[in-house]
């Protein structure tokens, strides 16, 4: 699932990459279940989630931070996070998702690229005011210092309000920087709507399964599959196989005799159970009166308080003979 191809993308990159986003939602998270890693990164140090970021797939980005297995400020080669980019694309609703985890695990809203910027002077440097506002009020440093300029977040703020609104809508530097880098790596577009691959009787048909397509012949009654009798007969000629099959010796189990059964069963009930205690009694009392009345019986000591417990080490009569 990790395997890596030239420029070292693995396949969950790769389907990030895919045009459509509901074919790459589809296929990232069936990698994703077969164990795909999402923190795996490109010899650039692009993984997943930077460029479902970079190409603004919201939908792909919330599959890709439900199932993250590491760092949500993974770096590229330029220390740019998934932050970063989004605040320079100004996409209000990934940034929403990316702080929402981020305050959820107390992590720091200003990390720094390799030139010491955060996203607050990511996003008032490329004119996204909305994006800087939402994370100063989120809890985003603001007195940090642009080292390019030298300036703090909130005075790049003010020049990012004083420039004037350009009709064209004419992009940074850092989005045209965004645009070079997806111009460079080849989009995997899906199959067109007239192809055969999207067609489900042609994937039906390639499928290999010839068992669905064989016609019945006609003629041939179908064997009743469920054998003459009651339910209960059915199963219990099933439980005789079963214990059959899970013996150790492969045999039927030993059934006793029913005559046998009967005769116990009739010797158990012979006594009725009202006379069952006075009989117990009777037993109990011949086996007292069969002691011989000539054993002496042990005289009765009294002790007085404080005096140790007699220590019983002979036997009955010995200890009433010797007193």
């Amino acid at each position: 699932m990790n395997s890596t191809d030239s420029e070292g993308r693995t396949p969950l990159i790769l389907s990030t990459l895919i045009e459509d986003e509901k074919w790459a939602l589809g296929l990232a998270r069936l990698l994703i279940e077969y164990g795909a890693s999402i923190s795996r990164r490109d010899k650039l140090g692009y993984n997943a989630l930077h460029y479902a970021c970079m190409q603004e797939k919201t939908l792909l980005m919330n599959l890709l931070l439900q199932s993250l297995d590491g760092d949500i400020h993974s770096r590229c080669y330029k220390g740019n996070t998934c932050l970063h980019y989004a605040a320079i694309l100004g996409n209000i609703s990934i940034i929403q998702l990316l702080v929402s985890l981020l305050i959820k695990y107390r992590i720091s809203l200003d990390p720094k690229n390799k030139y010491g910027m955060t996203p607050l002077h990511q996003a008032w440097k490329s004119d996204n005011i909305n994006c800087g506002d939402f994370l100063v009020e989120k809890g985003a440093d603001q007195m940090i210092r642009d080292p390019s300029t030298k300036q703090t977040a909130s005075e790049l703020r003010q020049v990012a309000l004083s420039k004037p609104a350009d009709p064209k809508g004419k992009p940074a530097d850092t989005k045209q920087e965004i645009a070079r880098i997806l111009g460079k790596i080849a989009m995997i577009l899906p199959a067109k709507a007239f192809d055969r691959r999207n067609d489900p009787t042609y994937v039906f048909n390639i499928s290999g399964i010839e068992y669905f397509r064989q016609r019945r012949p006609t003629g041939i009654v179908r064997a009743k599959t469920v054998p003459p009798g009651s339910w209960r007969d059915n199963i219990a000629s099933l439980w005789t196989q079963y214990e059959s099959q899970c013996s150790r010796a492969f045999r039927k189990p030993a059934v006793a005799d029913p005559e046998l059964e009967a005769s116990n069963s009739l010797t158990r009930n012979s006594v009725p159970p009202l006379n069952r205690r006075a009989s117990r009694l009777s037993m109990s009392k011949s086996r007292t009166n069969s002691v011989s009345s000539d054993t002496p019986r042990r005289q009765s000591v009294t002790r007085r308080p404080g005096m140790p417990p007699l220590v019983r080490t002979q036997s009955r009569a010995s200890f009433a003979l010797n007193g």
